[in-house]
């Protein structure tokens, strides 16, 4: 016996970032289960056919994990289809990346966390198409979720799947020219995301603006430089980023799928083993540019300074006792002159995380 019902949501409001291809997201209101709830849009005009309407939701409750953000209802109406799935007010790693890059540790244990979702998807005979900041939900407990299955796709025999529309901004090389990929592009594309977790947003977007024209389109030069691995830059890491960390994020951004991580267990193990400069916050400011570290007793910093009087780079290194707040200067960590341009104090500061990795 078919129901019909007649579901009501309050809209509060757009929650999306506008990054979504086909879809807009919202804070709503649903008054028959008495709290918020994220509300995701679909025009039918964007679908093909009506058997491609609901494959979204049966996706995700196919694929119902800890880690992965579960659908609560979907339903339609003459205009649009609806989902709805629990609303999180730490909202996405990509809030927290605007802000500033992860500290490595959160860095481990955020990529873990979505990495164990996505491992589940791919046992479970899909491919993603969409890993990204904004498609890593923090929840209520702080912990890492995988959202957004739009672009999600059954894989064959074979392990391909057909090639859905894509976010231009992480579109692997064997994407362009191809019609079918396998789980080996979900893993490009954890890769680079991870690159975003730990060197921040500013870091990225000031390398994704040089392949951007005055008109807001990619330049032809984007496509060559994914291709020859130039975009993102492999070769760029904020200082205190440990080698290891670069090594795992470089082979999952492999340019040749077979160089990368074979399985999302093998990226998960790898990062597993990242063992150094675990806890030093990266902050940016008007004032220069701060590293700073906490345990009980002490608080370490290292500053990067810009002096406005004879216009040279200063780098300074504290530690302050947090019992009385008395501050000693590290004398290692502070540059007995000046530089003539902040890429110079920062490849100091790169020299010093470089000693305490060993």
């Amino acid at each position: 016996m078919e129901i019909t019902s007649v579901i009501k949501v309050n809209k509060i409001k757009a929650i999306g970032n506008n990054q979504g291809r086909n879809s807009e997201v919202f804070l709503a209101h649903d008054p028959q289960l008495g709290g918020n709830v994220a509300l995701k849009e679909i025009p039918i005009s964007k679908f093909n056919n009506p058997s491609e309407y609901f494959v979204e939701a049966q996706t995700l409750y196919a694929n119902k994990h800890p880690r992965v953000v579960p659908i609560m209802y979907a339903c339609q109406d003459t205009g649009f289809i609806r989902l709805t799935m629990p609303y999180f007010d730490n909202g996405s790693v990509q809030n927290v990346i605007n802000k500033n890059p992860l500290m490595v540790k959160q860095v481990i244990i955020l990529g873990q966390q979505f990495l164990d979702g996505l491992h589940f998807v791919h046992l479970s005979g899909y491919i993603h198409f969409d890993i990204k900041p904004t498609n890593i939900l923090i929840g209520n407990d702080g912990s890492a979720m995988l959202a957004d299955f739009g672009q999600t796709r059954p894989t064959d025999v074979l392990g391909t799947a057909s090639i859905p529309p894509l976010y231009p901004v992480h579109i692997a090389p064997e994407i362009l020219g191809s019609s079918r990929a396998t789980k080996l592009t979900d893993i490009y594309q954890c890769g680079l995301t991870l690159y975003r977790l730990c060197n921040g947003e500013q870091v990225f977007r000031g390398q994704l603006n040089n392949y951007i024209s005055p008109l807001g389109i990619f330049t032809p030069e984007y496509v060559k430089a994914i291709l020859t691995g130039k975009f993102p830059n492999r070769s760029y890491f904020l200082p205190h980023v440990p080698n290891k960390l670069k090594s795992v994020i470089k082979k999952a951004l492999a340019v040749d799928p077979a160089k990368r991580h074979q399985s999302v267990v093998e990226l998960m193990n790898d990062l597993g083993q990242v063992a150094t400069l675990l806890d030093w916050q990266y902050t940016m400011d008007n004032n220069g540019i701060k590293w700073v570290k906490n345990n009980i007793e002490h608080m370490y910093q290292i500053m990067i300074l810009y002096n406005k009087s004879n216009k040279l780079w200063y780098v300074e290194g504290n530690v302050i006792r947090n019992s009385d707040g008395l501050s000693r200067n590290r004398k290692a960590w502070t540059s007995l002159s000046g530089f003539r341009t902040c890429k110079q104090a920062e490849a100091f500061v790169r020299n010093i995380f470089n000693k305490m990795e060993g």
